[in-house]
C-alpha cells in the first residue's frame, strides 16, 4: 500500500479523483515508487609538488569531472603556496574552485524524501514532500585560504614546546544545492491576512488542502530541490598549544577558536539579500546556525600514571531571526575527564564528567526551545570505564 503507482489516492471515507497530488494512501508516512535510474562518470586528476627555492614549495593538482547522461561537466584547479620563512615561521596560502552535482535522488522528478516538519504559523506538524528538478545545475564553489604557523621550541625552558596557527579562509557558493525553504512557499501561496490561500499564487498548487483552501486545513507542502542564490562566508581560525616538561610532571594548554567574520546570502525568490552572521536562521535552507564565535580552551596535567583534562567550550550570544524576540544567550560548559593508568601498563581507569555545572542550553523561541545545531540538551553526564589490555 505504500507503492504510490499502485496506490495514488488518500485514504478516507470518500474515493476522491487525484490525478493531481498524488500523494499515497497516508498523508502521515511517505509513500514509494519503482524508479530506475544510472548515469556514467568520467573522471581525470593530477597533481604536481614544485619547489620554487628559497623554501618555498608550491603544489598545483587539477581535476576534470563529466557527468555523461546530463551533460555536465567542470574542471577545477587549485594552487597551494608554502613558505618556511624561518625555521619556526611557516606562510601558507591555497586557492581553488570545487564542483558538487546533483545526485541522482535530486533530479529524480518523483518525491525524493517525506518528513513531517513543524510550522510555527499553524502551530502543528505537516508533511514536507521534498521533489526532485530534473533541471538541476551543479554547484560550484571558490576558496581561498592564507594562514601561519608559528612552532618553536625553548621559550621559557628546554622542555617546552609552542605552537601557534592561524587562518584566515572565504568561501563563494554559486547555484548550491538547496531545498524550496516550506515557510515561505506556505507564505507566498496564502498571504498572511487573507482567510483563503491565493489560487493565482505561482505556489499555490505546492499546497494539499484538507478541507478549506486555507493555511489552517493544509494536509501537505510540497518543495523542490533548486539552485538557491549566491553565498559568501569568510572567517577565522585560531589554534594554540603550549606543553612543557617539569618536576611535577607534563603540562599543556591550548586554545582552538573560530571567528566567522560574514556570511552573506544575495536576493532570491525567496526574500531579499540577507546577512546570517550573529543568527539562528531557522526559516533559511541557505545557512544554520552562524555565531560570531565559539571556541573551546584546555589544561591537561599527566603526572605518573595520572592523566587529568579540564576543558571550557564556549559559544557567544546570537539573535533570532526576528528583531523583535530576544538574545539567545552566551553559553559555556566544563568538562572534566581523568584517566588513571596502573602500573602494570594493563589496567586503566576512565572516568569524564560533561557539564560539570549542569547548566542548562539558553533559551530558543522555537519548537525544541533549544538550539540543537549548537547546544547540547544534556545535562551532567558521569561516564566511568574500565580497560584491560590482554
Amino acid at each position: 500500500m505504500q507503492n504510490l503507482d499502485l496506490y495514488p489516492c488518500r485514504g478516507g471515507p470518500t474515493i476522491v479523483d487525484c490525478t493531481s497530488g498524488r500523494t499515497g494512501v497516508f498523508i502521515y508516512l511517505p509513500p514509494g515508487y519503482e524508479a530506475s535510474a544510472d548515469r556514467g562518470i568520467s573522471a581525470v586528476f593530477g597533481e604536481a609538488e614544485l619547489p620554487l627555492g628559497f623554501d618555498l614549495n608550491a603544489q598545483l593538482s587539477v581535476r576534470y569531472e563529466h557527468y555523461h547522461q546530463q551533460g555536465l561537466s567542470s574542471l577545477d584547479p587549485r594552487l597551494a603556496l608554502r613558505w618556511q620563512a624561518r625555521p619556526s615561521l611557516t606562510l601558507r596560502a591555497s586557492a581553488g574552485t570545487a564542483f558538487r552535482a546533483p545526485t541522482i535522488n535530486q533530479i529524480e522528478p518523483g518525491i525524493a524524501t517525506t518528513s513531517r516538519q513543524f510550522i510555527g504559523r499553524i502551530g502543528t506538524f505537516k508533511p514536507i514532500r521534498a521533489l526532485g528538478n530534473p533541471e538541476l545545475q551543479p554547484e560550484a564553489v571558490s576558496t581561498f585560504n592564507a594562514g601561519a604557523i608559528y612552532d618553536f621550541d625553548g621559550w621559557r625552558s628546554a622542555g617546552d614546546h609552542t605552537l601557534i596557527s592561524v587562518d584566515f579562509w572565504r568561501y563563494d557558493f554559486e547555484n548550491p544545492l538547496v531545498l524550496e525553504p516550506y515557510v515561505r512557499v506556505l507564505d507566498l501561496a496564502c498571504p498572511a491576512g487573507q482567510a483563503l490561500c491565493a489560487p493565482d499564487s505561482p505556489y499555490y498548487d505546492r499546497i494539499l488542502f484538507g478541507g478549506r483552501t486555507a493555511a489552517s486545513d493544509i494536509s501537505s507542502i510540497s518543495v523542490s530541490v533548486i539552485n538557491g542564490p549566491g553565498v559568501t562566508t569568510a572567517g577565522v581560525d585560531l589554534e594554540a598549544e603550549y606543553f612543557t616538561l617539569t618536576r611535577w610532571g607534563e603540562w599543556s594548554a591550548g586554545i582552538a577558536a573560530t571567528r566567522t567574520l560574514s556570511w552573506e546570502i544575495d536576493g532570491w525568490q525567496f526574500g531579499p539579500a540577507y546577512d546570517a552572521i550573529g543568527r539562528l536562521n531557522y526559516d533559511t535552507p541557505l545557512a544554520r546556525s552562524v555565531l560570531d564565535w565559539k571556541g573551546h580552551l584546555w589544561v591537561n596535567a599527566a603526572v605518573g600514571g595520572l592523566n587529568v583534562r579540564w576543558t571550557l567550550r564556549q559559544t557567544s550570544a546570537y539573535r533570532h531571526d526576528s528583531e523583535s524576540e530576544p538574545t539567545i544567550d552566551a553559553h559555556n560548559t566544563h568538562d572534566l575527564a581523568l584517566v588513571w593508568t596502573l602500573p602494570n601498563d594493563r589496567l586503566s581507569i576512565d572516568a569524564a564528567i560533561f557539564n560539570l555545572t549542569d547548566r542548562e542550553p539558553p533559551r530558543v523561541y522555537r519548537q525544541l526551545n533549544y538550539d540543537p545545531l549548537t547546544h547540547n540538551p544534556l545535562g551532567r553526564l558521569v561516564e566511568v570505564g574500565l580497560r584491560w589490555e590482554l
